[in-house]
């Protein structure tokens, strides 16, 4: 696998979801983490940037007790705009995903959803950020 992407945090309140979607990340060669609250990830976000070692990408629930997915998103892209936010939701696209994606979201995928969904999503982000970091070599 030639990503870009290859560390990955998953932020859900349903444990199920979070093993399911960490253990077929991980066999397809991800290092993946995950967190069930949003100042949990805030803690595991923080630390893996200090430690230099960010994450790439933050797969996370839209709406969690405690604080959203969105919240969590601006968050990130405050502080470590590198990061890739995907958005995961049993809600489907409605107003609240949708002023998100505009703002600081990469992408969305709505629950439940296939493993080669999951993998499509976090390529066609990875294509993006590649292209991206293309754009920026060639201004300077």
């Amino acid at each position: 696998m030639d990503n870009d992407i290859k560390k990955i945090l998953i932020v859900d309140d349903e444990t199920e979801i979070i093993k399911a979607i960490e253990r077929h990340l991980s066999r397809t060669g991800f290092t993946v983490g995950s967190a069930d609250t949003i100042q949990e990830a805030r803690g595991k976000i923080g630390k893996e940037a200090h430690d230099h070692t960010p994450f790439d990408l933050v797969i996370t629930d839209v709406m969690m007790p405690g604080g959203s997915g969105i919240d969590l998103s601006h968050w990130l892209k405050e502080r470590y705009p590198e990061t890739s936010v995907l958005f995961i939701s049993g809600y489907g696209v409605n107003d609240l995903v949708t002023g998100a994606v505009e703002s600081s979201l990469d992408d969305f995928c709505q629950k439940p959803f296939s493993p080669s969904t999951l993998l499509e999503t976090i390529h066609r982000i990875d294509q993006r950020r590649r292209r991206c970091k293309l754009m920026q070599e060639e201004e300077h």
